[in-house]
């Protein structure tokens, strides 16, 4: 399948999706600043901006994501180590509980893994190296 039939197939699957998750939240919003506006309404043709931006950035982002996709597989082979693939499939196969653990794992790995470079406090820690006789002291500050 060639780069614009991807972008294609995949922008025509985004559709439906698309518009329950970026379109249908806003209607809330809408919705309350008619009811009680906090200066002056504004008009329903002041909101097509906000639409159009929910709209046009996956769909600008879409052929970057797949280009980005395409490059990695080709320079896959030339990595010294096998990738690790994971699944939330798998977390979901686990009988009764499965589906609960899915929806926990989805929450937390991002969670886990977007914080844990980022404490927010500064730590120092203490490494020694060894050059033959001589043993260096270097303090980390992150």
């Amino acid at each position: 399948m060639s780069f614009l039939q991807t972008v294609a197939a995949s922008a025509k699957g985004m559709f439906p999706g698309i518009v329950y998750w970026l379109v249908l939240p806003l209607a809330p919003f809408i919705i309350a600043e008619q009811m009680w506006p906090v200066d002056k309404a504004p008009r329903l043709r002041d909101y097509w901006m906000n639409i159009l931006i929910s709209l046009s950035t996956p769909y600008l982002s879409l052929p970057l994501g797949i280009a980005a996709g395409l490059w990695s597989s080709r320079l896959r082979h030339l990595l010294p180590w096998n990738p690790w693939s994971f699944s939330f499939r798998n977390i979901a196969a686990v009988p009764f509980i499965g589906s609960g653990l899915e929806v926990l794992a989805m929450i937390c790995i991002p969670l886990l893994f977007t914080t844990a470079g980022s404490t927010g406090r500064t730590e120092s820690s203490t490494r020694y190296q060894c050059y033959g006789n001589f043993t260096e002291s270097i303090t980390v500050t992150n």
